[in-house]
C-alpha cells in the first residue's frame, strides 16, 4: 500500500495500524452521510455531497506529480487535498 486515507472524524488522531509498505497516511474529513438526519431529500443530498469530495479529493490526488515530491512533501499536499471541498 502507497496511501491509507481516513474519512470519518472518530478516526482523526487514532493510531494507524501497521499496513503493509509503510504508506503515507492522511486524514479526509468527510461528514458520515449516514447520520443524516432529515427528509429523503436531504438524506440523498449528504451522499451526493460526500461523494462530490470523494471524488474531488481523488482527483486531485492522480494529478500530483508524485514521482517528483518527496515523502514529506506529498505528506503535506494529501493533507492539504483533505481540507478541500
Amino acid at each position: 500500500m502507497d496511501f491509507v486515507f481516513t474519512l470519518c472524524d472518530s478516526m482523526r488522531g487514532e493510531p494507524v495500524p501497521e499496513w503493509p509498505g509503510q504508506p503515507i497516511a492522511a486524514h479526509w474529513s468527510i461528514e458520515d452521510p449516514k447520520a443524516m438526519t432529515g427528509s429523503d431529500l436531504e438524506q440523498k443530498a449528504a451522499f451526493i455531497t460526500a461523494q462530490r469530495y470523494i471524488k474531488n479529493r481523488i482527483t486531485a490526488l492522480v494529478a500530483l506529480p508524485i514521482a517528483s515530491l518527496d515523502q514529506v512533501a506529498l505528506t503535506s499536499q494529501l493533507r492539504e487535498i483533505g481540507q478541500r471541498s
